[in-house]
């Protein structure tokens, strides 16, 4: 909840009760009006325990957030890995014009604490094409999985079920209205803003994809 309004965004756990989001996504949120929702573990609230900043702020930090539950123990989450140029990748997304046709969803906004129901995520597989440092240096990731509002946050993921990346705001990030190539930041920029704030070590998967 912002400033007395609703909206939402896609995330990731990367630990039993850790979650990895965009710092812009809980921007200006009221602290005490976090609540993440999903079909294992339903309706949590969450505690906001590190924030970098938006893209836009140019403040040095990276636009991730952590947020921390209080997830049933043993919880599924995604190990941290490596992806490389040509690599398929998954974009999962909640995008907006998806959620907002969702009944369920329209009213988790106005009541947090109650359950929309089965919400999968939109799944789009696409190739890795470039890991890159920007400017403001930190890694990122050049992908063609389409992502839209409401998107940022989510996970990008290789077909092993591994993050490799945490989508950007599609907006923002668009390098050229002409391609179709999109954002992530990579899966290096993420551990080292987890370790950063001692909520580290992270599980990371270094065995190749699919070899046997």
């Amino acid at each position: 909840t912002q400033d007395g309004n609703s909206s939402s965004g896609s995330g990731a756990f990367i630990g039993p009760d850790l979650i990895v989001t965009n710092a812009h996504v809980i921007e200006n949120a009221i602290l005490d009006r976090i609540f993440i929702y999903n079909d294992r573990v339903g309706v949590l609230k969450a505690q906001l325990l590190a924030e970098g900043a938006p893209a836009s702020a140019n403040s040095g930090k990276p636009d991730l957030a952590l947020l921390k539950v209080d997830a049933p123990a043993g919880g599924q989450f995604l190990a941290l890995a490596t992806g490389q140029q040509g690599q398929t990748v998954i974009a999962a997304t909640f995008p907006g014009a998806y959620t907002s046709s969702n009944a369920g969803f329209k009213k988790w906004l106005d009541d947090p604490q109650s359950a929309p129901g089965a919400i999968p995520p939109l799944l789009d597989v696409q190739i890795l094409n470039a890991r890159f440092d920007k400017a403001d240096g930190f890694e990122y990731i050049f992908h063609t999985a389409i992502i839209g509002r409401g998107s940022s946050g989510g996970p990008l993921a290789d077909e092993c079920g591994r993050l490799v990346g945490v989508n950007v705001g599609a907006e923002s990030l668009k390098v050229d209205k002409s391609i179709p190539f999109f954002q992530a930041i990579s899966d290096k920029t993420v551990e080292q803003f987890v370790n950063q704030h001692g909520l580290g070590p992270i599980v990371r998967d270094s065995a190749v994809c699919g070899a046997a």
